[in-house]
């Protein structure tokens, strides 16, 4: 509605209108502080290239090394949201306290203040990805980011884990991968279905150790959906690198059953646990450690008379 008072034409309305002024002038120093947190990333990237390496090493995906520098920068846009709002609530009283404002009322509760943090977070976030991606290129500098399965021979596929063990580390993880494996067993629920494993002792002779026997675990897995009847042997062999002269963990995995294109898709995921599980023998604590290599050296002890008896 327009009205006229003292000769002036004013517009009036039912609620109050609302505008922004000075957007423009806010473009320069988000620009400047997007800048400041990509060199800062940058330079966190570059400063930790030998804990990536070890990330690396250890088996973490490069997907969740992008997701670490992330999720950093996550607490870099709430930590500078929330002490920016502080420090100006508090200028903005200290302003009020002195009689500077000219009359203008600060509210802090207003929906503009978090308009200005969303746009805070938006300008560290934009800026990450690329420090964060640099990070994964870091980790797995290849075309394909990610670990794939190598190709199998017929209808056998073989290949080393990134893990090495000590000699009794090299016994001891069979009895932790039995009892993952009993866990899969009958009545269970699991992702996969595993049948009774058998920690067993190799007919291949190491090379690299003397020719001394290689430690084994075996048993039979059907992979879900079990409807497309997918089952193979695997075998976890601890022989010895050739590079290092460490002990290390070999997966062989044979298909018994089912067609080669479904055992190849399901197996994906089936050796993304397995890598997992390897993961989680570093947090298992020296005395179980010590439990699971008594338990497996007696299972390869019973296994090795059972094959004296056989032959004799």
């Amino acid at each position: 509605t327009y009205y006229g008072l003292d000769e002036i034409a004013y517009k009036g309305k039912r609620a109050r209108e609302r505008s922004l002024a000075g957007a423009l002038e806010l473009i320069i120093p988000l620009i400047i502080a997007a800048m400041t947190v990509l060199n800062t990333m940058r330079g966190s990237v570059y400063e930790r290239k030998d804990e990536i390496f070890v990330y690396n090493a250890v088996g973490i995906a490069p997907r969740y090394i992008f997701a670490m520098f992330f999720s950093e920068a996550f607490v870099y846009a709430v930590v500078g949201s929330v002490l920016g709002y502080i420090l100006s609530q508090g200028a903005g009283r200290v302003l009020t306290a002195l009689g500077w404002t000219g009359g203008l009322n600060m509210t802090f509760t207003s929906v503009h203040t978090i308009y200005a943090s969303l746009a805070i977070m938006a300008a560290v976030f934009f800026s990450t990805l690329f420090p964060a991606r640099a990070a994964m290129q870091i980790a797995m500098p290849a075309e394909e980011i990610g670990w794939t399965l190598p190709e199998p021979e017929g209808d056998r596929m073989s290949f080393d884990l990134p893990f090495t063990f000590d000699p009794a580390d090299r016994i001891a993880v069979l009895a932790f991968f039995n009892r993952y494996f009993t866990d899969h067993g009958e009545g269970s629920s699991g992702k996969f279905f595993s049948g009774t494993p058998a920690a067993r002792i190799s007919d291949k002779l190491d090379p690299l150790a003397g020719d001394g026997y290689i430690p084994e675990l075996a048993t039979t897995i059907w992979l879900k959906p079990f409807d497309l009847g997918v089952s193979q042997e695997l075998a976890i062999s601890m022989p010895t690198d050739p590079a290092t002269g460490e002990f290390i963990a070999r997966i062989t995995l044979t298909r018994l059953s089912g067609s080669r294109e479904s055992w190849l898709r399901l197996n994906t995921s089936f050796v993304s646990l397995i890598r997992r599980h390897f993961l989680y023998w570093r947090a298992v604590s020296p005395d179980e450690r010590k439990a699971m290599f008594a338990e497996a050296r007696s299972m390869l002890e019973e296994q090795a008379a059972k094959r004296r008896i056989a032959n004799a």
